[in-house]
């Protein structure tokens, strides 16, 4: 945009140019020449309306040539037998004539093309915010392709710039809005993890009081997610929106094995023993367990896999990677760091309170607290499961989304959104202009599909408009061309003897008046190109732009339901032909319903797969159920407290579920095996080990809760069921296994 019109249009040419040579444009929509529809202007209007102006001509020429004498040569042919009308043969009732000639103005012809973008221009009256259209090739939901186009565009900019100073561009579509939302949420990636890494490392400073213990946890957990980045980055390639994030979490995640397995040390170390005697009964006693709990985590994780959408099978593939990776890396330097620094620089003596743990989980060895826990506890999971049953399920992604003025705007961020404003409200036509695309099979079933379409527009309330060859090649051209014939013949025999306005118009009626019969073939390259498919042939497509909010599951669902098929008969009538349409908003119906389907699946695989390691781990029935039950009561209570807090599963939050099986699983299995393992008495075991589960729990939230430090609503929704979800599962979960156990 600018202030002068003639400048606005210059740009626009210079861009135009320059974009339309990028190998990922097909076409540039840009300045139309709409010569042709104004010659055959007469063609798109109805018969009776041509009828109407045909009266009108007549009518005009007869009162201008009652004035002069009878006999003068005007008025040879006055009595002329009238035509019949074509609305009179078809027994219809002519148009009311009002003896005024009218023919369609300029601007009439221009409202009436509008619809279907057929302006010369696609601008603002006052010519000061102009707009082109640009085809590529590249799918708007393939991020990496549409940020590479959108780069190239902003180059091409960038070089308009010193020639143009005072333009000012605003992007706008569904190209722009994708790479504006990924820019958005990439920024934060450096702040997110960050964030992570120094919630991680200060909630261990204050659980070990001890900077050498930050290192020893720290090397093996950055060992291990690097690890994890050179395999995702050699077996997948890319990372999406949602695996970007998976190392933040990861570092809360991985921290996991390091704060069990340092507390389980520093537990040797306050016994007396020398830090050699130390790590060897450590990893000696705690390696399958180690083990087990990582494959549970795992298993958690790469239950997302079975789900098609892959951001979320990516994220639960790269977290279950990392899961293992940092649990080798653990055990390959851990042992090694130890002695290391014990070499360099001997470790003070460890004072038993500092070994002593999490004090308060040591209450739930009492037998009667313990009964008190089992039986109150019991009932929470019930009413749980009761209220679980109906969650609500967000649908509408712009509530997912990364709302605008979450940051202030610079002056010329301001300007240009102005601008896109401006275009949006004066210029553009129509609502939504990302359309649904219908691909017949021949011209003549996308011609059937739009007579389908005009005749039932008014049952098809999620229609806006649509647009199709047929709408630039209208019907009963034979005859509007010899109406439109007639009337020119009969102006330009009579012109001279009209007067005044009559004959301004009639002059300028004979502009439209020499319409010839044409195809789809014949239409405007700006026209046909719409249309025009890669072997070249025209008239397949048909474009439906649908209104309301195309950014909820369930709305876009009855889009879809209206139309997103459509039948063809055979030339029998009996057998038919199916049409699917697309569109790129009809993924998210297919990702919401996806994953309503598959979560649940997930969820249910996750806790099969938990049961089936638990069960390989103990081969006892009995501490199976000491293990397994807790953490399904306790995540049942969750889903009460889900309802209770009024949050809302959608289809970002809905991923985290699995993964709180399989960490909660964690704390319960250490508790158990140090109990089955150890002749060591239950307040102990809860106190230190439950503690060390308080304290890894602690962690593997501050990772999640990074996220929270996101603009985007998706992100932060799982942040907030992470949050919520991991205290209530993991700590309960552990509080009621030390219970049964104390039973």
């Amino acid at each position: 945009g600018s202030p002068s019109r003639e400048k606005n249009r210059a740009i626009a040419t210079d861009f135009c140019d320059r974009v339309s040579k990028l190998p990922e444009v097909v076409s540039v929509d840009c300045h139309r020449d709409i010569g042709f529809f104004r010659r055959n202007s007469a063609m798109f209007m109805s018969i009776p309306d041509l009828e109407k102006i045909e009266t009108d001509v007549r009518d005009a020429i007869k009162r201008a040539t009652e004035k002069d004498l009878a006999g003068d040569d005007l008025t040879a042919g006055l009595d002329e037998p009238v035509t019949p009308t074509v609305a009179a043969v078809a027994g219809q009732k002519p148009p009311q004539n009002k003896n005024k000639l009218h023919v369609p103005s300029e601007d009439e012809l221009r409202d009436r093309f509008k619809a279907e973008d057929v302006r010369e221009w696609t601008e603002s009256p006052d010519g000061q915010v102009l707009g082109v259209k640009v085809f590529p090739t590249v799918m708007p939901s393939d991020v990496n392709a549409s940020s590479l186009f959108m780069a190239k565009v902003d180059n091409i900019l960038a070089d308009l710039k010193p020639a143009y100073p005072n333009m000012i561009v605003d992007l706008g579509g569904d190209y722009a809005d994708m790479t504006e939302e990924v820019n958005h949420i990439q920024h934060g990636l450096f702040v997110t993890s960050f964030i992570a890494i120094l919630a991680v490392i200060a909630l261990q400073y204050m659980h070990f009081r001890r900077w050498r213990a930050i290192i020893l946890m720290f090397v093996p957990l950055v060992a291990g997610i690097a690890l994890t980045m050179a395999i995702a980055r050699l077996g997948i390639g890319y990372l999406n929106l949602i695996t970007s994030f998976i190392f933040g979490i990861l570092f809360g995640l991985g921290d996991d094995f390091g704060v069990f397995t340092l507390s389980r040390y520093y537990e040797e170390r306050a016994a007396g023993r020398a830090p050699l005697p130390a790590i060897e009964n450590t990893i000696a006693d705690m390696w399958r367990a180690l083990g087990t709990a990582a494959l549970t985590a795992m298993a958690g994780l790469l239950s997302l896999t079975v789900l098609d959408f892959r951001g979320f099978s990516q994220f639960g593939l790269i977290g279950g990677l990392g899961v293992a990776l940092t649990l080798l890396c653990m055990f390959a330097m851990f042992p090694a760091m130890i002695m290391a620094f014990h070499r360099i620089r001997p470790e003070r003596d460890v004072p038993p309170e500092h070994a002593e743990g999490s004090s308060w989980m040591g209450w739930f060895a009492n037998r009667r607290i313990a009964r008190m826990t089992v039986y109150g506890l019991g009932l929470c999971a019930i009413a749980g499961a009761w209220a679980g049953n109906d969650l609500n399920f967000e649908t509408n992604l712009a509530k997912l989304r990364t709302p605008g003025g979450t940051t202030k705007e610079t002056p010329a961020e301001a300007a240009r959104h102005n601008v896109g404003y401006k275009f949006r409200s004066t210029a553009q036509t129509g609502g939504n202009e990302s359309p649904i695309i219908i691909v017949a099979d021949t011209p003549e079933d996308a011609h059937y599909i739009h007579l389908q379409l005009e005749r039932d527009k008014k049952k098809l309330t999620r229609m806006d408009r649509f647009v199709s060859l047929s709408t630039f090649v209208p019907e009963q051209q034979a005859e509007k061309a010899a109406i439109a014939e007639r009337i020119r013949k009969r102006i330009e025999a009579k012109i001279d003897a009209l007067e005044g306005d009559d004959k301004k118009e009639a002059q300028h009626a004979l502009e439209f008046l020499s319409p010839k019969p044409y195809t789809g073939n014949d239409v405007p390259d700006f026209v046909r190109k719409r249309f025009v498919d890669k072997q070249d042939r025209v008239g397949r497509f048909l474009l439906v732009f649908a209104g309301g909010n195309l950014l909820d599951a369930d709305s876009v669902r009855e889009v879809k339901s209206q139309l997103g098929t459509f039948k063809i008969p055979d030339k029998d009538g009996k057998t038919v032909r199916v049409v699917q349409s697309t569109a790129s908003y009809f993924i998210l119906a297919e990702a919401d319903s996806m994953v309503r389907k598959e979560g649940p699946i997930a969820v249910l695989l996750a806790a099969l797969a938990i049961l089936v390691v638990v069960s390989l781990h103990f081969r006892n029935l009995r501490m199976v159920f000491y293990t397994y039950t807790p953490v399904v009561l306790a995540f049942l209570i969750f889903l009460g407290v889900i309802r209770a807090l009024h949050l809302q599963m959608n289809l970002f939050s809905v991923t985290v579920l699995p993964s709180i099986l399989g960490i909660a699983i964690d704390g319960t299995l250490q508790i158990v095996h140090r109990y089955r393992e150890e002749d060591v008495g239950l307040q102990q075991i809860l106190a230190q080990t439950g503690g060390a589960a308080w304290a890894a729990l602690v962690t593997t939230a501050a990772g999640f809760a990074a996220l929270l430090f996101q603009d985007n609503l998706g992100l932060q929704s799982i942040a907030w069921m992470a949050i919520a979800g991991l205290p209530v599962v993991c700590t309960l979960g552990n509080i009621l296994t030390g219970a049964l156990l104390a039973w």
